[in-house]
């Protein structure tokens, strides 16, 4: 994970719009995989390195716990994937960014 300590997103509206379609596109674009993904969360959302970096530890994170519940990217709102994000990946992701994924 990118060394980003937290509040890294505060202030900044960018990194919630079309939060879920940003998350899978960036994700298949990097092949889930840091520091791409924060790269590319950085400029498609157009928040700062440190936010980017947030959201793409995010991304990563659920490649690496959630992939087969959340389909393989064809069901990333199903129950079964934002159980499986809740419980591996959103609480870091919110001691990164200094909010809670929407």
């Amino acid at each position: 994970l990118a060394a980003t300590t937290g509040g890294a997103c505060l202030g900044q509206s960018g990194w919630k719009h079309d939060f879920s379609q940003g998350l899978l596109s960036c994700g298949m674009r990097t092949g889930g995989s840091m520091p791409a993904a924060g790269q590319c969360m950085k400029n498609l959302q157009g928040v700062s390195e440190s936010c980017g970096n947030c959201l793409g530890d995010l991304i990563q994170c659920g490649r690496d716990h959630c992939v087969k519940f959340c389909c393989y990217g064809s069901c990333p709102t199903s129950s079964a994937c934002r159980d499986c994000n809740q419980a591996h990946c959103n609480g870091a992701f919110s001691a990164c960014a200094g909010e809670n994924p929407p």
